[in-house]
């Protein structure tokens, strides 16, 4: 399965829990009905009055309805209300703490250089880490409404239990499901069965207030001047109360069963999947089985403690749930039978402990990063389809090739890319123009609107930035973006007007910088306004068909380097979409990046189908000339990127 029928499966799963809520409502809907009408109404045991009490009365059904969909659905929103900053929210909710970009911490470091590794490898955007420290059993999981705002949460049993291969088997396992669309599924489940549960939760403060209420009234000394039936009538009264709550805790609980069966049926199936994705990924089937073997071997095992855990057990990397009554609905798959999948020669056995603490951790990294192999080359040879059928996948080529940039990236960079102000110097630092007379105003613009420490970092690093490699430029982005998620708000204001004046300070911005400033804005205003889940508007090409010829005629523009090969180029890419519609070359004099912005911004709309045949598109025209340099692949990955499809890096021959 590809990443784009990943997506469109994902979305018809949206579909499929929306119809499986609404016909949760309605059943939920007649069974209070059911029971609000046998328990307060009085129906006549014989006589013909019987018949005029009918069971059905449609004004009181009327009611009912609205009532309980108005419970479901406040609780609902007030769970995906909470849940709305994305995937830090559900991190938080399960006790989660960030972990710091610049920890001295061993273990921390370790997991945060696996993440940033696969996160190169894969093209996505690095997301946030949290530890959940008060778990000691092995789990993890990811979350978040896109790769924008996803959150990768391990258990304290991770890091303590799992050798280096073992975390980052877990941790490919969980980029599988942000590459998948899984998550926005997901975190939008944990909404809809909280509002489901509610009736429990009111049904169990009915009983228990009804229930203290006739314990109380029994030890009160009743007044002679009551009479006996008045009495028994309140007696009546509140049995019926009594017998109405435990009726909603009843039926509360047919509804959070049949959820815990659509989150079995949803998740199980894509446990399988992710299991495959990592080992095809790592390489390494040994080390994913190798800590699920842990975990059947540990006494902790998956286990997660925390209150919530129940509401986020469909996220975790294996069950974090205990008890049979669990396992009769587990949202994962047996150990046993993971394994078996994974690795059929490692299921012959489960650790009883893990014979030590991350066996062999140091033996294959250097510096925590793992050594790889493999060097960008000026030119990378590959076709389209190729490139197209990369996406939101990785090679274990690609993870080894992160590595190896991680690790020849100068460590001073490294560094302050890990720190706020060094991350905002490094990006500056990359759009500082070669062109002295820019240069000058950049510096100014910077000097009189950057904090002191920023700009004195900004000119100290400014040539050991300028002297990287160019396919090391997107991979410092990568890692200095989810830094300055952590900068206030003011400072992001100030941030995002510097990076606007330094683009244009030599009157003119070219299509790299754009890209760049796009990629920066892209992936860090989630962060500092509410997280918008993505949307699909678009379903044909046709209402974009302005915009597919403004990004290809910028493409075309800017990878072919012969005048009279551009509009060729234009033309062939543009066909390849099949429309129908005329096309139009569009001359540079009138391109305006304004109007490349806002087709950006559209084409992101587009369903994931429509997607995969713009990029092939955008691909068929940089390479028009019969090769793709480093410079194009890089804006090739820029522009996927922000579309929200992910490229791994193109390596020479590799797809």
């Amino acid at each position: 399965m590809d990443f784009f029928e990943s997506q469109d499966v994902a979305r018809r799963k949206t579909g499929l829990l929306i119809f499986y809520y609404a016909l949760a409502a309605v059943l939920i809907i007649l069974a209070v009905y059911a029971v609000a009408t046998l328990t307060f109404t009085d129906f006549p045991a014989v006589g013909p009055e019987a018949e005029h009490v009918p069971f059905w009365d449609w004004s009181r059904l009327l009611v009912v309805g609205a009532l309980v969909i108005l419970l479901v659905l406040s609780g609902s929103f007030y769970k995906t209300r909470q849940l709305s900053a994305g995937g830090k929210a559900v991190a938080r909710l399960l006790g989660g703490r960030p972990v710091s970009r610049d920890t001295g911490d061993p273990d921390e470091r370790r997991l945060l250089n696996i993440v940033e590794e696969i996160s190169i490898a894969s093209g996505v955007q690095v997301p946030e880490v949290f530890i959940l420290e008060r778990e000691s059993g092995i789990n993890a999981f990811a979350a978040g409404f896109s790769q924008d705002d996803a959150a990768v949460a391990v258990t304290k049993g991770c890091l303590e239990s799992l050798s280096r291969d073992e975390l980052q088997g877990v941790v490919a396992h969980e980029f599988s499901h942000i590459l998948n669309g899984d998550m926005r599924l997901n975190i939008r489940l944990m909404g809809v069965l909280f509002g489901i549960m509610c009736l429990t939760f009111i049904g169990l403060t009915i009983f228990r207030m009804s229930l203290y209420s006739s314990l109380a009234s029994g030890r009160r000394p009743v007044s002679r001047s009551r009479s006996r039936g008045s009495s028994s009538d309140r007696g009546g009264g509140r049995i019926a109360i009594i017998l109405f709550g435990i009726a909603l805790i009843i039926i509360g609980s047919i509804g959070v069963f049949f959820g815990k069966l659509i989150k079995s049926a949803i998740s199980r199936q894509r446990e399988y999947l992710s299991d495959a994705a990592a080992v095809q990924f790592t390489r390494n089937p040994a080390g994913i089985a190798g800590a699920l073997k842990k975990i059947g071997g540990l006494k902790n095992g998956s286990r997660v403690k925390d209150q919530h855990a129940n509401e986020a057990s469909h996220l975790f990397f294996a069950n974090g749930l205990s008890g049979s009554f669990s396992n009769l609905m587990a949202t994962h798959p047996p150990l046993v039978e993971r394994i078996r999948r994974i690795d059929p020669a490692a299921a012959t056995g489960i650790e009883e402990e893990p014979a030590q603490k991350r066996s062999g951790s140091k033996a294959s990294t250097v510096s925590g990063f793992a050594v790889g192999a493999g060097a960008a080359a000026d030119n990378v040879d590959m076709s389209p389809q190729q490139v197209v059928s990369s996406v939101g996948t990785a090679r274990p080529e690609h993870l080894s090739y992160a590595s190896e940039v991680l690790h020849k990236i100068p460590s001073s960079l490294r560094l302050a890319a890990h720190k706020t102000s060094g991350a905002e110097a490094v990006i500056y630092a990359l759009l500082l123009s070669k062109d002295r007379a820019a240069r000058e105003k950049q510096v100014k613009r910077i000097n009189e609107h950057a904090d002191g420490e920023v700009a004195r970092q900004t000119i100290n690093m400014a040539d050991e930035v300028q002297n990287l490699p160019v396919e090391y430029r997107i991979p410092l982005l990568d890692m200095a973006i989810p830094t300055l998620r952590d900068i206030p708000h003011e400072a992001y204001e100030i941030f995002i007007a510097n990076i606007r004046q330094m683009v244009a300070a030599d009157g003119k911005i070219a299509l790299f910088e754009y890209a760049v400033q796009k990629m920066i804005l892209c992936h860090l205003k989630p962060a500092f306004s509410k997280p918008r889940p993505p949307q699909v508007r678009y379903h044909s090409l046709k209402p974009l068909t302005e915009e597919c010829r403004m990004l290809l005629s910028c493409l075309a523009h800017y990878g072919v380097d012969d005048e009279a090969k551009k509009t060729d180029a234009f033309n062939g890419a543009f066909s390849r979409l099949k429309t129908g519609a005329k096309p139009e070359f569009i001359p540079r004099a009138q391109l305006r990046l304004k109007a490349l912005d806002a087709a950006l911004d559209k084409l992101e709309k587009a369903a994931p189908k429509l997607k995969k045949q713009i990029l092939d598109a955008s691909v068929f025209c940089v390479l028009a000339d019969g090769w793709i340099t480093v410079k194009q692949a890089e804006l090739l990955r820029i522009i996927a990127d922000t579309i929200g499809c992910p490229i791994p890096p193109m390596l020479p021959g590799k797809a």
